[in-house]
């Protein structure tokens, strides 16, 4: 859930053992064909067995149809604004038995050159996500990321360059596990901020 947006959705994920992220592409929360999908977790992640044992990178994905159309991950598009993202930074992740709270960090175009979908990277990986996601970012957003975090993906596809293309639009957040973290943190436009490498088709 992400207030001020119409992103409200139950999370679905594939079993490990099948090795398929493309299921809830085209499929609903009851397995029946939908145009729009659903919003789904990497088949890799651990998200059902506690925060405990999350990876140090939980990526979701969901459709962004464009032209305006609002569902599935269609708001985030909302993320590429100042005013937004200086008073919208969290996302809630319900769990069993306890509500997430993650702080965005960094909401930037990439192509899938760059590794941001590593769930497991070690300290080095981590750091060079993070600082890739900050130099790509359309803001510089003021919340500290230490490897001792974890942090939420949430991925998309974009119409920034036409379509298809290798190019997603990307959120990223850290768990937030303080409540001091839980005040807005200053935002400012990055001004030069690294663009992705665009493959068409």
């Amino acid at each position: 859930k992400i207030d001020n947006t119409n992103i409200d959705y139950v999370v679905m994920q594939e079993p490990k053992s099948t090795g398929d992220n493309s299921y809830y592409l085209k499929k609903n929360i009851y397995r029946k064909y939908d145009y729009y999908g659903s919003i789904f977790a990497n088949f890799r992640n651990n998200v059902s067995d506690g925060i405990e044992n999350f990876d140090k990178n939980t990526i979701i994905y969901g459709h962004n149809m464009g032209s305006g159309n609002t569902k599935m991950f269609g708001h985030l598009e909302k993320y590429k604004k100042l005013d937004f993202v200086s008073e919208n930074q969290f996302i809630y992740l319900t769990i069993p038995n306890e509500q997430l709270t993650f702080k965005i960090f960094a909401t930037f175009l990439t192509d899938s050159y760059f590794p941001y979908t590593n769930i497991n990277p070690d300290e080095e990986q981590f750091n060079s996500i993070v600082s890739g996601a900050r130099a790509r970012s359309f803001f510089n957003i003021d919340t500290p990321v230490s490897t001792d975090d974890k942090i939420l993906t949430l991925s998309t596809c974009t119409y920034e360059y036409g379509y298809p293309t290798n190019v997603r639009f990307v959120i990223m957040a850290k768990l937030v596990t303080d409540k001091s973290e839980l005040s807005l943190s200053p935002v400012t436009k990055n001004t030069n901020r690294i663009l992705p490498k665009v493959v068409k088709g």
